[in-house]
């Protein structure tokens, strides 16, 4: 492998470690809140889906990326199809994500204040999130890139 290349690939597998670690420290904390939204909906008497689902199908997506990146840091072949698998896993719950929020019941919150409860006017209302619907797009078609990619290498190994 060429001086350049190789540099190249070790710069990528740092950059890959850094956000692998910056993801499941991410994921982490999405699945601590969905743990504390759960049960304090469960001391309340009434637990909605859809919030638990959000943050759920959120650290589901970012353990799959930050999977992505570990496996491109310490596998052999980082264009493998468990890549281009993980990816499109991401895009699938990407698009659930969107699809949640698009046909998902609004959800309300209230503050307890002094035994008595007052509302907030905070809500969340279903409706079209472009950036949610662009990035799965872009992840499902991020994991063809990848299948071809490791296409290429395997016919290039069968060459060598």
């Amino acid at each position: 492998m060429p001086e350049e290349v190789m540099r190249r690939l070790l710069r990528a597998q740092s950059a890959s470690r850094i956000g692998a670690i910056c993801m499941y420290v991410i994921a982490a904390t999405l699945g601590a809140i969905a743990l504390t939204s759960l049960f304090t909906f469960m001391g309340q008497g009434e637990v909605p889906f859809a919030p638990i689902a959000r943050l759920t199908l959120s650290a589901v997506t970012t353990i799959c990326l930050a999977e992505f990146l570990r496996n491109f840091r310490q596998g052999a072949s980082p264009l493998g199809s468990g890549q281009a698998t993980r990816v499109a896993v991401a895009g699938l719950l990407l698009l659930s994500y969107a699809l949640l929020d698009l046909f998902g019941p609004a959800t309300s919150y209230h503050l307890d204040v002094s035994g008595g409860t007052m509302p907030v006017a905070i809500t969340s209302q279903p409706g079209f999130n472009p950036m949610m619907l662009s990035l799965a797009g872009f992840l499902l078609c991020l994991a063809l890139v990848v299948c071809y990619g490791d296409a290429l290498k395997e016919d290039l190994d069968g060459i060598a």
